[in-house]
C-alpha cells in the first residue's frame, strides 16, 4: 500500500470540514443519498470501463474520497495500477485503511484534481464519482480539461453524478440532500451540460446514461 500526500494548495472553495468531521460520517452521507444501493451503483460505474475492451494498465480515480471507487476498480481490473487522488489527507487516510484491510495495493496521493502532477498522457482511464458537484462550475472544466490531458489516446474518462429524477419524491429527497449536505453551487451540476463541455476539452463523442437520480457520463480520448 503506498501514500503520498504533497503539499497540494487548497483551493479557495475547499470545504475544512473534509479535514476534520465529514471523513467519518462520508459514507454515512453517500448511503443515504443513493438510498443505500452505493455498491450496486459503483459496480455500474467500473463496468462502463469494462466495456472498452482493452483492460487499463493505469487507473486513476479523482476526487477518490474515501477509496471506494478506487477499491472497486482495483478488484475489477487487479493486474493494474490504480492511484486516487484527493486533497483531503483525512479522507484519503480513510481510504488507505480500506484498501489496507482488502489487502489491496493502491497509490492515495493528495492532489488538486484539477492541476495534477502526472504527466501527459499517462493514464488509460481516468474517472470521477460524485466528486465534480463539490466543485464550482469554472472549475469543473478546469477538471474535464485536466483529465484529457493526462490520458493516453483511446483512454477511456467516465464521469458519474447527480442527475434529475423525474420522481418527485426522489427530488424531495434530493433537493433535502443537497440543502442539509452540499455547497450552494452543487445543485447546478443538475443542469450542467456535461456532454458539451466535455466536446469543449478534446472529447469528440462523448455520451450520457441516465440511473434514476445518477448520471454517467463517458468518453474515450
Amino acid at each position: 500500500m503506498k501514500s503520498n500526500n504533497l503539499n497540494a494548495n487548497h483551493p479557495s472553495y475547499y470545504r475544512k470540514g473534509f479535514d476534520t468531521w465529514i471523513p467519518s460520517f462520508y459514507d454515512l452521507f453517500v448511503s443515504i443519498a443513493l438510498f443505500g444501493n452505493q455498491d450496486k451503483i459503483r459496480e455500474m460505474f467500473v463496468n462502463k470501463l469494462k466495456e472498452q475492451g482493452k483492460r487499463p494498465k493505469k487507473i486513476l480515480d479523482m476526487a477518490t474520497g474515501t477509496g471506494d471507487v478506487a477499491i472497486k476498480l482495483k478488484k475489477a481490473f487487479p493486474e493494474a495500477d490504480v492511484t486516487g487522488i484527493d486533497l483531503s489527507t483525512e479522507m484519503l487516510a480513510f481510504a488507505k485503511k480500506k484498501a489496507d484491510k482488502n489487502l489491496l495495493d493502491i497509490s492515495f496521493i493528495q492532489q488538486n484534481i484539477e492541476t495534477t502532477t502526472f504527466n501527459e498522457g499517462y493514464f488509460d482511464a481516468v474517472t470521477i464519482s460524485l466528486g465534480l458537484h463539490e466543485i464550482p462550475e469554472e472549475n469543473r472544466l478546469n477538471t474535464i480539461k485536466e483529465a484529457y490531458r493526462i490520458l493516453k489516446k483511446g483512454g477511456k474518462f467516465i464521469i458519474m453524478d447527480f442527475n434529475k429524477p423525474t420522481n418527485w419524491l426522489s427530488r424531495l429527497l434530493q433537493n433535502l440532500h443537497f440543502i442539509l449536505f452540499e455547497p450552494k453551487y452543487a445543485k447546478s451540476i443538475l443542469t450542467e451540460d456535461l456532454i458539451g463541455e466535455l466536446k469543449t476539452q478534446g472529447f469528440r463523442e462523448p455520451k450520457k446514461e441516465i440511473a434514476g437520480m445518477l448520471q454517467i457520463v463517458y468518453d474515450v480520448k
